[in-house]
């Protein structure tokens, strides 16, 4: 719980220091193709014999590790298998190998060549590693042995780029975070950059008032040449899908039925009401072309704290399973990240669990 307080406090730091700049996005969201459709899914599923079935390989502990990992705050896997783990407060990145050993370590908090202070972000793109943050306003690229390329300024007019993921190996997409101190609103879009971190696309675009900053950021993921967009609602399930140009193909929707928090969600009694958003989490299995969607469900002592997902193939919803790999909420936990690659499953939340998926 400290981690995630010091995680948005330093969010909420950042996002002062983005509103303090003059110049703004100037994209307009993203037109639809000629032949947009929507896909209407009712809640009875397709396959109700479909699953997954989890088996965990190991687990990297951020607190009992060696070496001690501060803040881990992201991470990405390369080609390889091997896995980098950006710890944020000491502005280092831990590389460890696909059986989950510590191989090495670089970076370093400062202003030089391969330094940054407080990095919010890492991606792989091609074996090469993108990280950095709003704070010194620059992201450092080096190789996944940790050697040096080169420092990109980030450009003013494209905001500060947090919650990254690499797309069609030559894209990242990004979240942007502003506040809008005139109308008190945090304004929250999803971004798709190039290598360069020239803005390409606007996908997504909301605002929210001040204070409801941990539950209200936009889910999305990526296939090899689409990308999904969550509609931002407490009462509507509706996922967007965009091509590789950034336009909007088609809606894919699910019925729902807006849902409160309770007393079991918390672990104590709560009594203003508060209403979950529809969808808090998506992720995307390449090899088998599915879209995992996270979307909230009214929790009981029997599903409390059950990994619950809907399945979608071809647009479809197949079934609801239950990935079991950890705990689950239904509210955004700015530490848990998921990534599906191949036959695993990443976790991390204040540690990183690698699960691996048997047929």
């Amino acid at each position: 719980m400290k981690s995630l307080n010091f995680f948005i406090i330093v969010l909420l730091c950042l996002l002062s220091l983005s509103c303090s700049k003059k110049r703004e996005i100037k994209l307009n969201l993203p037109q639809k193709t000629r032949d947009y459709k929507i896909i209407h899914n009712k809640n009875q599923p397709l396959d109700k014999d479909f699953y997954y079935k989890t088996e965990k390989l190991f687990t990297i502990n951020s607190e009992n590790s060696n070496p001690y990992i501060s803040f881990p705050l992201s991470f990405d896997v390369d080609s390889k298998g091997d896995i980098f783990i950006l710890d944020s407060r000491e502005s280092i990145i831990y590389k460890y190998n696909r059986d989950g050993k510590f191989l090495k370590k670089f970076g370093k908090k400062g202003q030089g060549p391969g330094e940054t202070v407080d990095p919010s972000f890492l991606c792989i793109i091609n074996d090469t590693i993108y990280y950095g943050g709003v704070r010194t306003q620059n992201i450092v690229i080096c190789s996944n042995e940790g050697e040096f390329i080169k420092k990109i300024e980030l450009p003013i007019r494209n905001g500060n780029p947090e919650f990254t993921t690499r797309f069609n190996n030559d894209k990242i997409i990004s979240q942007i975070f502003s506040i809008e101190k005139s109308e008190g609103k945090t304004r929250i879009r999803v971004a798709v950059f190039d290598k360069e971190f020239q803005l390409k696309n606007l996908l997504s675009d909301v605002s929210f008032e001040m204070g409801g900053l941990p539950n209200s950021l936009t889910p999305f993921t990526c296939s090899e040449d689409k990308i999904y967009v969550a509609h931002n609602s407490d009462n509507e399930y509706a996922i967007d899908i965009y091509n590789r140009y950034g336009e909007l193909e088609t809606t894919i929707k699910k019925n729902y039925h807006k849902i409160e928090f309770n007393d079991i969600d918390f672990g104590k009694k709560i009594k203003s009401k508060l209403t979950k958003k529809s969808i808090v989490g998506m992720f995307y299995d390449k090899k088998r072309s599915l879209l995992l969607v996270k979307r909230s469900f009214k929790r009981d002592e029997n599903n409390r704290n059950r990994f619950l997902v809907d399945v979608f193939k071809d647009n479809k919803f197949i079934n609801t399973v239950d990935l079991d790999i950890g705990k689950s909420r239904d509210f955004f936990n700015p530490l848990l990240q998921v990534k599906i690659i191949g036959d695993r499953i990443y976790v991390k939340n204040q540690d990183l669990s690698v699960y691996k998926i048997k047929d």
